[in-house]
């Protein structure tokens, strides 16, 4: 069925027409105001893509030169002068890329680092500086918590041993070294003199424990201790 116009509604402005109309109105008006906010944006843009790509190119520096030295690691006797080299090599990376994930990882290898060379202090430092830094469930926090143990071990301070090793055993993937934590555990209580607790902690880790040669060991202190 057709629809029938009238002529009043032919004479009458289109609605389509008018409401364009109002709009151009508006921008007319305002268009000052729309060009900034449309710079603004654009700009906004730009500097968002540009601080982008500058991250990708720091990230992307950084980890090659902490490559570099992980590869010499891996290959590393060391000795001496090896050390010195990769201990340069890592703080180098930590202090010129601070805020890359490679500075992060380098301050966890300078704390093995300077634990194998026993420059204690230094250690427990970098290890701090990493435990900082990392993310909660970042399984080398658990590492890093046990390098802090044996650094107080060798310093003597056990209390601060014993709480780094029961760090360690509350982060999540700290239940895969169980066995060797709870052995640290008994080793300290032993220089500690506590006998009780060290033959405790002796028998959580023979609950823990896997490999058969290890488990023979721990039995075999068990029994001498009981």
């Amino acid at each position: 069925m057709a629809i029938k116009v009238t002529k009043k509604e032919l004479k009458e402005p289109d609605f389509l027409h008018v409401e364009l109309g109002k709009l151009v109105q508006l921008f007319l008006k305002h268009r000052t105001k729309i060009y900034i906010l449309l710079l603004v944006c654009l700009l906004g843009a730009a500097v968002a893509a540009g601080w982008r790509l500058y991250k990708l190119h720091y990230e992307k520096s950084a980890q090659k030169v902490y490559s570099q030295f992980e590869t010499l690691s891996l290959k590393s006797n060391n000795t001496q002068s090896e050390n010195a080299t990769l201990i340069d090599g890592f703080r180098n990376v930590a202090s010129k890329y601070p805020r890359s994930q490679a500075a992060l990882y380098s301050y966890y290898q300078l704390g093995n680092l300077y634990l194998n060379t026993e420059q204690l202090d230094l250690a427990i430092r970098a290890y701090d500086e990493f435990l900082k830094r990392a993310s909660y469930n970042n399984y080398l926090k658990v590492l890093a918590c046990t390098g802090k143990g044996y650094c107080y071990e060798i310093k003597k301070n056990f209390k601060k041993a014993l709480l780094s090793f029961e760090s360690a055993l509350k982060i999540p993937d700290g239940d895969i070294l169980q066995g060797q934590i709870y052995r640290d555990m008994a080793r300290v209580y032993e220089e500690m003199s506590d006998q009780k607790n060290a033959l405790e902690y002796y028998r959580k880790a023979l609950e823990k424990t896997a490999d058969p040669i290890m488990g023979s060991i721990i039995k075999r202190k068990i029994a001498a201790m009981s």
